[in-house]
């Protein structure tokens, strides 16, 4: 499970690295939008009802499968997220007539809380399959191989579609570590060929896909959001140092995420008190 140790509350330095990425990374929508031929990602926040990154980089998104994901029908843990919701942008900018969908562009892999961000390859048989209306893909060890785009959603005359959420599934929850698992992917727009059954399809060449997300999944037992917030922190702090990204390796933060975590104990201490 997640450790955190006993370090030396550095107050200032929590709230400076609080205040570097203060938007919320846990429990929100990907929004995307076309801006000149590019795929752009917001985040939305559901249940405030408005976007809480409007920058186009969103990038991290965590969601909790061990809190939230509580369909579970052994050996099977659902969760109903991450959301898609280019209904939250204005003038979302696709193509009347097409299709958007994600592409996955790994293989799942897992990070213990424990040392620097550093997500691995899973070794025990792990695998999570991401569906919609029947089209999914599973994301399970090195061995995957489809990473062919599926296009899951139709594009209205306006520009848009209609904001739903992708089902993540556990394939079999005693599988499962105590930790964060990754999938990285991208928001694409293309045509479905709808002989296939599988949602698959060729890629807009005019329509350059978006950049690379990283949905997290929490699987360590009773973290609450804030804590969550810092893991999520931790790993967009990673990709800010340019230092190749959760998807290739270890990525060196040397224990910033503990350090928040004790300012922000500490801080709540001191209004408490």
């Amino acid at each position: 499970m997640f450790r955190f140790s006993s370090l030396p509350t550095v107050l200032a330095l929590a709230l400076a690295t609080t205040s570097a990425h203060a938007l919320p990374l846990v429990e929100v929508d990907i929004a995307p939008f076309v801006q000149g031929g590019v795929i752009k990602i917001n985040s939305h926040d559901d249940a405030g009802g408005v976007l809480v990154d409007t920058s186009g980089n969103a990038r991290v998104f965590l969601y909790d499968l061990r809190g939230e994901g509580d369909d579970s029908v052994p050996p099977f843990l659902f969760l109903d997220d991450p959301g898609i919701n280019s209904e939250a942008i204005p003038a979302p900018g696709f193509t009347p007539g097409s299709n958007v969908g994600i592409q996955v562009l790994s293989s799942l892999k897992f990070w213990d809380g424990n040392g620097p961000v550093n997500f691995q390859e899973v070794t025990n048989g792990e695998a999570i399959e991401l569906t919609v209306f029947g089209f999914g893909r599973n994301v399970a060890t090195a061995a995957l191989t489809d990473f062919d785009p599926f296009f899951i959603f139709d594009v209205d005359a306006n520009g848009t579609f209609a904001h739903n959420h992708i089902e993540s599934i556990l394939q079999d929850e005693s599988s499962a570590l105590s930790g964060l698992y990754l999938i990285e992917l991208r928001v694409v727009q293309g045509t479905r060929d709808n002989q296939s059954g599988l949602a698959d399809g060729t890629i807009d060449p005019l329509v350059t896909p978006s950049h690379s997300l990283f949905v997290l999944y929490n699987m360590a037992s009773g973290l609450d959001e804030d804590e969550l917030q810092v893991l999520a922190e931790a790993v967009l702090a990673s990709l800010d140092q340019g230092t190749g990204g959760p998807g290739n390796g270890a990525i060196p933060e040397p224990a910033s995420a503990l350090l928040l975590l004790a300012g922000m104990t500490a801080l709540a201490r001191r209004r408490r008190a």
